[in-house]
């Protein structure tokens, strides 16, 4: 059986032992009971089955297992929700500004857009030259911002449960979300450099 973790949940379980409740000096004591119908319904009966045992013994509180672990974790949660909107609002001004930085340098080359594809440049060329550039970026802010990241973990130790500061599914979850946001903010401006028309982007020069 796995150990409980009856002082916290980021605590290490402790050598314990157990003592018939007779024994104890404690008033009070925690029925914990699995069950598999709704949890309101087996309080009641849990309920009603100790006051048949003992009308005058009362009952404090009942309440499902995962609002225990959750009210365990709620000093947590907060801090961890308020730096999960400044990351999205983050992952959102870096998505404007590779956007901003790729739109503005299809504005700049677009006469020589303009030439490469009166000089038979497919889509896919222009495609892969606009965002070929923005994705190299991406990928080199994407390196040191890991690293930094790895550096710095341990900050993060304190405030996690269940998964390592280090957990190399979240980096490659989160750089593969980086990498698609990175895609997409740069394809909008690529796409639109691939309907250049050559004589246009000529004449205008």
């Amino acid at each position: 059986m796995a150990d409980t973790h009856d002082f916290g949940l980021d605590l290490a379980a402790p050598p314990v032992f157990y003592l018939p409740q007779p024994q104890l000096s404690e008033s009070q004591m925690v029925i914990v009971a699995r069950t598999s119908v709704r949890p309101e319904r087996m309080a009641q009966e849990m309920r009603a089955a100790l006051a048949a045992i003992d009308p005058a013994q009362p009952v404090d509180w009942a309440m499902p297992f995962v609002d225990r672990v959750g009210s365990a974790l709620a000093p947590r949660r907060f801090p961890l929700q308020l730096l999960a909107a400044f990351a999205a609002l983050a992952l959102v001004l870096s998505a404007l500004g590779i956007y901003g930085v790729t739109s503005y340098a299809v504005s700049q080359r677009t006469r020589e857009i303009g030439v490469r594809i009166a000089i038979g440049a497919q889509a896919c060329d222009v495609l892969g030259m606009i965002m070929g550039r923005a994705l190299r970026l991406a990928g080199l802010g994407l390196a040191i911002g890991l690293l930094v990241a790895l550096a710095g973990a341990h900050v993060m130790a304190t405030q996690l449960y269940g998964v390592s500061e280090r957990d190399p599914l979240t980096y490659a979850g989160i750089s593969a979300l980086l990498v698609a946001v990175a895609v997409l903010a740069s394809w909008l401006p690529a796409r639109r450099a691939t309907r250049v028309d050559p004589a246009v982007a000529l004449r205008a020069e």
